[in-house]
């Protein structure tokens, strides 16, 4: 018995060699390892639901634009009608500043529709046709012309009745190239 005895120490003693102590902190890492992939899976799918919602955002908020573009448009075609209706040389400053308003809005708007299909192309969207615009456009060019020639020639000739010859602000060069101009 004596022999069996020594037999298990030796056997206890070869398996003391090969055992060891883990730290709790060597434990804790080791599972803290094991949760990364679940913990960046949802990162992942956070960060998408982030960025669906804030593409949704984006959308929403450039159709509200487009609405409200649409309606300035009803209304620039409004005006463009009033101008149509020009007639009468005395109410030509008048119309004029509403031209030349509307002229602004336009260029403007111009810019605005090219905002808008760079953002649509950005989001995956079609980009947006805005064929009234294009006519309002073209249209409105040649009135336009003409308010901005007749305002300049009754400005001019305004000037030019009233003020001495020799202290007039505009030059032959001028006359001549605004009249080439056009």
């Amino acid at each position: 018995m004596l022999e069996l005895q020594k037999e298990v120490e030796k056997h206890y003693e070869l398996l003391d060699e090969f055992s060891y102590m883990y730290n709790i902190e060597d434990i804790q890492n080791c599972w803290t390892l094991k949760q990364y992939p679940m913990i960046i899976g949802e990162a992942i799918a956070d960060g998408n639901s982030s960025i669906m919602t804030q593409e949704e955002q984006f959308i929403a908020k450039l159709d509200a634009e487009k609405e409200q573009f649409l309606k300035d448009l009803a209304q620039f075609k409004e005006t463009q009608k009033r101008i149509e209706s020009f007639s009468n040389v005395e109410t030509l400053n008048e119309f004029f500043k509403e031209a030349a308003t509307l002229n602004t809005a336009i260029e403007q708007s111009r810019d605005k529709v090219e905002t808008f299909n760079m953002r649509e192309g950005r989001l995956g969207q079609p980009k947006s046709e805005y064929a009234d615009f294009d006519e309002l456009r073209t249209n409105f060019e040649p009135f336009f012309q003409l308010l901005s020639t007749a305002y300049e020639s009754h400005r001019m000739l305004g000037e030019f009745s009233s003020s001495p010859l020799l202290q007039a602000t505009f030059t032959y060069e001028e006359v001549e190239q605004s009249v080439v101009g056009w």
